[in-house]
């Protein structure tokens, strides 16, 4: 601990280096991006934003789990968000955001708004609307060295030590791919990865039961980037605070591809590749009805994993089945992954009929037939052929074509379907990119194809049936070809999703080119300077199968370990047992040693004041407390030690095992004393 009067001149000297707005954001060390990333790591872990935000904004009751949830994914677009240019051409990557109507709220009964033509077009509210959570989380990070809890602290906050705003939230994007990547590779190791390392009563942020990857147990399941993203520092905030004082140039959700296209050229300078793989990151995350209008889910059963569904879902011809809320597969009678189509539905919030979603719908049995764990009542599940997963519409067999043997795909046991509440959907301007159609600049209303010829206002007002694609008098999907554009000397726009659908580790490749050049719209890549890489190497172990008490966050890279400090066990001078992390559930106990066990086995990290299991990989955490300093005891042998550290209220405290001399027992903190229960030998191994 520094004496008073040294505090007080770090402070001073802290101050001075506070950020300038204007001026280039400071270099980040390497430890400041490992302890951010932890940081950062704990507000994406589930339900972790939500109570963070809770304190440090109380009684904001307006504040719901749409607002808090999935922040991983929330980042990773605010990071695209804040590289948008203004109005004037000015802009970039600056820590600032248009935050004009930003918290305001459509209709929370998305149900009883559809039909009413309630809102203009364009809405009411920012393009920006939903970030109000992420950017006041974020902001705390900034300025606060001890936010959040149960993580690592920085020596002075990133504010007070020169960085930039718009540095930290480009390093929130990019940590955000990450934590996708790693929740990707985590479920395609072990498909019970959830169960065992999550509340199942929480899932993970799952839009919808659990993850389930259409690719468990085969080859290209896993993302492996070839590089890691490069993370750059010297971008320059706006102003004091994250609120722009201009105008900026946001993409049309409701335009064509070719208008897509053209944004993308115009204000990032990409060419078609970099915008067909920036659309990626849609994989993550989901629409929110309040703050956008928009309903349903990018990826139906994902959310939180970071892999190519997103052209898979697009491109659709990668027979993916549909997946219940515990992956159980559900394809066409016999089996087979079946046929998709996208419809175009005007949900009729606004005054011109939309917003305009297309949705995917697949050819597909009834899913209650398929799962084993329902029995259901359904005539389609009754009396099903042997081998069949339903009744086969008009008796058909195996191997025929589920289409081709249909007389009506919109009824039957086998037709068209979408999740209710879950549709896979995704918005004209991206769709656009693989369908070559044309919206109108004023209504958004799409045309050009066949079956948009009743897709208009008049025809709204007239009947609902005509709020979807029809064609020869029935509910279709419009018949569009595919967009050939080439932007930049870039392949045809749909060749590009087709190469992503077929090849993740391309898209992630050209992703990564893609999203760096993002992160440096407004400036010279010469302005910049490379910071730390926290991605190779790094680990981040997941904390949310521990106990309360011993949730920590941190991020480490493996090599590290082996060039810290000895590895020793922690032996009590109460009755010789030594502290270790129980396999079987992770708690901190007192144990009978046992010679070479490795969970009896703790190894110093490089940072001298952190000490991890040998056995389960954690770090040795108390009640938020994950940093220690071995003293001298007051009381003892000469050799006796105490371990002592700082609870979140700034109160000195000490490892104390209690006086209970049982296998078992667990661990806790409490005021420093020195008594026996405090006092330990540290063994090395």
């Amino acid at each position: 601990m520094l004496h008073d009067e040294e505090q007080e001149a770090t402070q001073g000297n802290m101050m001075a280096q506070r950020y300038v707005p204007g001026q280039p954001g400071a270099p980040w060390t390497d430890e400041e991006a490992l302890t951010v990333k932890a940081k950062l790591w704990r507000l994406f872990a589930v339900g972790e934003s939500k109570a963070l935000y809770d304190k440090i904004a109380p009684g904001n009751d307006k504040v719901g789990w749409r607002d808090a949830f999935r922040p991983a994914s929330k980042m990773m677009r605010l990071g695209f968000h804040d590289c948008l240019k203004y109005t004037d051409g000015t802009g970039g990557c600056d820590g600032c955001l248009d935050y004009q109507g930003v918290g305001g709220r459509y209709n929370e009964s998305e149900v009883e708004a559809a039909g009413k033509f309630l809102y203009p077009k364009k809405g009411l509210f920012s393009h920006n609307n939903g970030f109000q959570v992420t950017v006041e989380l974020l902001e705390a990070v900034y300025t606060d060295r001890n936010f959040p809890e149960k993580t690592p602290q920085l020596p002075y906050s990133l504010r007070d030590s020169g960085k930039s705003r718009a540095d930290l939230w480009a390093f929130a994007a990019i940590c955000g791919v990450e934590y996708g990547i790693t929740i990707n590779n985590a479920v395609c190791e072990d498909p019970e990865y959830e169960n065992k390392y999550y509340d199942k009563s929480g899932g993970m942020d799952v839009n919808g039961g659990r993850h389930c990857h259409h690719l468990q147990g085969q080859d290209g399941c896993t993302l492996n980037l070839e590089r890691s993203i490069q993370f750059r520092t010297g971008r320059k905030d706006c102003g004091d605070n994250y609120t722009a004082t201009k105008k900026e140039v946001p993409p049309d959700d409701q335009a064509s591809g070719h208008t897509t296209a053209a944004f993308f050229q115009d204000n990032f300078g990409f060419t078609g590749q970099d915008t067909v793989a920036i659309m990626g990151a849609h994989t993550m995350g989901r629409f929110h009805y309040p703050f956008s209008m928009f309903r349903y889910v990018w990826v139906h059963n994902g959310g939180m994993m970071f892999n190519n569904q997103y052209y898979r879902n697009i491109v659709g011809g990668k027979g993916d089945f549909r997946t219940t809320g515990e992956c159980v597969k559900v394809g066409d009678a016999w089996g087979e992954p079946p046929a998709i189509r996208w419809m175009v539905h005007g949900r009729e919030d606004t005054e011109v009929g939309g917003p305009f979603h297309w949705i995917q719908e697949k050819h597909i049995c009834p899913e209650e037939c398929s799962d084993p764990e329902i029995e259901s009542e359904d005539p389609c599940c009754q009396d099903i052929p042997a081998g069949a997963n339903c009744v086969p519409d008009n008796n058909r067999p195996k191997g025929s074509d589920s289409i081709g043997a249909d007389d009506d795909v919109n009824s039957g046991c086998e037709r068209y379907r979408f999740k209710m509440g879950l549709d896979q959907m995704t918005l004209p301007a991206e769709i656009g990119l693989y369908l070559n159609f044309s919206s109108d600049p004023e209504t958004g209303i799409p045309y050009g194809c066949p079956g948009f010829e009743d897709f208009n206002l008049d025809r709204f007002h007239e009947s609902h049936k005509y709020t979807w694609t029809r064609r020869d008098s029935e509910k279709a999907d419009p018949a569009c070809e595919k967009n050939d554009m080439q932007v930049g000397g870039s392949k045809p726009l749909y060749q590009i999703m087709e190469d992503y659908a077929n090849d993740q580790q391309k898209w992630a490749n050209d992703f990564v080119v893609a999203f760096e050049k993002m992160q440096v719209n407004g400036y010279e890549v010469s302005e910049l300077v490379d910071g730390p890489d926290r991605w190779d190497g790094v680990t981040c172990p997941a904390q949310d199968h521990l106990p309360t008490s011993q949730k920590y966050w941190s991020c480490f890279r493996e090599g590290d370990t082996e060039d810290a400090g000895p590895t020793v066990y922690i032996q009590s001078r109460l009755d010789d047992r030594v502290m270790q992390v129980n396999e079987g559930h992770g708690q901190l106990e007192m144990w009978t040693k046992i010679e070479g066990a490795e969970s009896q086995q703790w190894r110093w990290m490089p940072s001298g004041d952190q000490l991890r299991n040998v056995g389960s990989k954690s770090l040795l955490t108390i009640k938020g407390v994950g940093n220690w300093a071995i003293e001298p005891a007051t009381k003892g042998d000469p050799d006796d030690k105490i371990i002592t550290g700082v609870d979140a209220n700034g109160n000195a405290v000490a490892i104390d095992r209690g006086h209970k001399k049982v296998d078992g027992k667990s661990v806790n903190v409490w005021r420093v004393h020195s008594g026996k229960n405090q006092r330990w030998h540290i063994v090395d191994v």
